[in-house]
């Protein structure tokens, strides 16, 4: 009797072992596909940062430039009274 209960706890035992290992190959397959997915999204966050970071360099050099152009237009002489006598413009005519 107590040579078949322990022929039974080893078959029983050796079932469970059999489900671990399964359960324990299923598991690794899992863990390397996330891994992959992560690397995955690793690679196209860091394009994304550095697409943003041009960007934002172009945003800032583009507020330069209208702050450039803001002064100028405003420090500029605006004392245009038209063609001056003489010119081409008035020749032409």
């Amino acid at each position: 009797m107590r040579d078949e209960l322990r022929g039974r706890l080893r078959v029983v035992l050796a079932s469970r072992m059999a489900a671990i290992d399964a359960d324990q190959a299923r598991l690794e397959a899992e863990i390397a596909a996330l891994t992959e997915q992560v690397n995955s999204s690793v690679e196209e966050i860091a394009l994304e940062e550095t697409s943003q970071h041009a960007l934002t360099e172009r945003g800032y050099e583009l507020d330069r430039e209208g702050q450039e152009a803001q002064t100028r237009s405003s420090t500029a002489p605006w004392n245009w009274s038209g063609p001056r006598r003489g010119s081409a413009a008035i020749r032409s005519a």
